[in-house]
């Protein structure tokens, strides 16, 4: 019900009105694992639903301005090249996420350390949304 809610939203409004919130709501959910998870398992239960919410959320909303932005005849390959990378970006993530946990003194530290890198991350991204989503941004990609 949430996918309708949001898409019917980025389509009025633009992706940002989505994707800003998003990330806000992911850098939360890094907050609540860094402060709250290890003294709570609800609280650690209310991070994972935040996080699902919130990637619900921008999967699509990132893909639609994928396939969008690019000339219909590579709509396809546009598709393809989201999933592709994203799922190149969680192996990268993983593969470089393992050894700074490891590297830690205790695993609750290195796990710490990976979700403020996370929250950098997220906060990375979400200059890169504003900066290249804008609708500037669009209408110059358009008239290309």
């Amino acid at each position: 019900i949430a996918r309708f809610t949001i898409g019917k939203l980025a389509d009025r409004k633009g992706a940002l009105s989505v994707l800003v919130p998003c990330h806000l709501l992911t850098i939360v959910m890094y907050l609540i694992l860094i402060f709250f998870a290890g003294k709570s398992y609800v609280m650690y239960l209310v991070a994972g639903g935040v996080y699902g919410f919130s990637t619900a959320m921008v999967m699509p909303v990132l893909n639609a301005v994928a396939v969008v932005d690019s000339p219909k005849e590579r709509s396809g390959a546009a598709n393809a090249s989201f999933y592709f990378l994203n799922d190149f970006g969680i192996l990268i993530a993983s593969a470089a996420y393992g050894p700074i946990i490891d590297a830690a003194k205790t695993p609750t530290e290195g796990y710490h350390k990976i979700f403020y890198i996370s929250i950098a991350v997220c906060l990375i991204s979400c200059i890169m949304c504003i900066v290249f989503f804008n609708e500037k941004a669009r209408e110059r990609r358009r008239a290309e």
